[in-house]
């Protein structure tokens, strides 16, 4: 109520002074003879044109009240949403097959859609909207903004998929477009990454939408994340000695999983060494990179104090360039 009041004072001081610099000019005009007769034409035009606006705002009064029935109620329909969204979010309301996730890009496209929707039932009521020149300033508008929001709309169009097809959360470990980090926000328009060297990377929805997303704390939450990592021993090593050496480091490591059990792979058997692979659970998503050094650190020091060189041996013959390379037969 008082901004009210404070706005009416406002308006009615300018109305005021209004009415005093005109009642001013007529009289400065009324003083001269050549300018006493455009002094009387400046009244009635100005009384004229208040009686014009004057009129036009009393009979503008019913398209006003619908208008603001119209709000009203659909504050109050938008007031309700919330509350009820607000609920499903925090878990106090529960729908069988509705995601908590889901209710805030729900909640905006319900809004959205109750905005475009009040939109099309105040339009008739408004000030001019039957004119030529409104009608074509609308199109105008309308024309401007579906050419240059093409993109645009693209990528909120692939951020409503990608909430519903929960292919990720906020918090998760994810790698979209070749781009392994965080999600630290998921907006409208782009995605929001956070890499192990802390820096924040935006990838558009649509190009998200379009790459494949690998979702590492999904896996880490459900079953454990499998790490792995490749090292090549020579042939003279037995296998069940570098199996063994392997599985220790992997269990020393602290964010590794003991159940399910790590095992190795061997993956080939090259010309001078075997290429064994080690696997190991984790559950640790976040922390990925630093298990991974972490196990690869273990295996070192394993093989080290076994006296084994990670390495594949390779011979080499060096030739002094004295001797042909073919000798013929005598």
């Amino acid at each position: 109520m008082t901004k009210i009041i404070v706005s009416l004072i406002k308006v009615g001081g300018l109305l005021v002074a209004l009415l005093i610099g005109i009642s001013f000019l007529n009289m400065v005009m009324g003083l001269f003879e050549w300018s006493r007769s455009l002094a009387g034409k400046l009244l009635e035009l100005i009384l004229a044109s208040v009686g014009f606006i004057v009129q036009q705002i009393i009979d503008y009064i019913p398209s006003l009240l619908v208008i603001i029935i119209v709000l009203m109620v659909v504050r109050f329909l938008l007031h309700v949403l919330s509350l009820v969204f607000k609920g499903i979010g925090n878990g106090s309301i529960k729908i069988p097959g509705f995601y908590q996730e889901w209710s805030g890009t729900s909640f905006n496209l319900l809004r959205m859609i109750v905005y475009a929707l009040t939109l099309i039932i105040i339009f008739p009521y408004l000030p001019g909207s039957d004119s030529p020149a409104f009608q074509g300033l609308s199109l105008f508008l309308g024309l401007l903004l579906s050419l240059g929001s093409t993109t645009a709309v693209a990528n909120v169009v692939a951020g409503i998929v990608l909430t519903y097809t929960r292919a990720f959360s906020v918090s998760d470990r994810v790698s979209i477009h070749n781009t392994v980090g965080v999600v630290v926000e998921r907006g409208m328009f782009v995605t929001r990454l956070k890499n192990v060297k802390n820096e924040i990377i935006s990838i558009p929805n649509s190009i998200t939408l379009t790459s494949h997303i690998i979702n590492y704390s999904e896996q880490a939450r459900v079953d454990g994340l499998i790490l792995y990592t490749s090292v090549t021993i020579g042939y003279d090593v037995p296998w069940t000695k570098v199996h063994e050496l392997l599985l220790a480091a992997a269990l020393k490591t602290e964010t590794i999983e003991p159940d399910p059990e790590p095992f190795v792979l061997q993956k080939s058997l090259d010309d001078y060494s075997v290429n064994y692979q080690l696997n190991a659970t984790t559950k640790d998503a976040i922390g990925m990179p630093r298990t991974h050094s972490s196990m690869n650190a273990n295996i070192l020091d394993a093989f080290n104090e076994a006296g084994l060189e990670i390495m594949s041996p390779m011979f080499m013959a060096t030739r002094d360039g004295t001797d042909p390379a073919l000798v013929a037969e005598s």
